[in-house]
């Protein structure tokens, strides 16, 4: 019989008004991210929103990507478990 694979997807949203120090320390570390890549987009302040600068600033698809790399060090800390998800003991 042929091996199975599950594949599992895993969405954790994280704000300003997160309460675990991770989630504030993640959220913090790539909201200052963004605004120090958002500057090469947004160099005259012209747009208010993360949204504004996606449609109007050329090449800004790839703020996604440069604001990535500051949370990396965090999901490794993880250690391939997601935090957030628990069996039906608790654990």
């Amino acid at each position: 019989m042929p091996d199975r694979l599950i594949t599992l997807c895993y969405r954790k949203i994280i704000d300003a008004t997160a309460a675990r120090s991770w989630d504030q320390l993640v959220w913090n570390d790539s909201y200052a991210e963004f605004r120090l890549q958002a500057q090469n987009f947004n160099p005259a302040n012209q747009y208010r929103s993360f949204g504004e600068i996606l449609h109007f600033a050329p090449g800004a698809e790839r703020l996604h990507f440069l604001v990535s790399g500051a949370l990396t060090g965090y999901v490794q800390q993880l250690n391939e478990r997601l935090p957030d998800i628990t069996d039906n003991l608790g654990r």
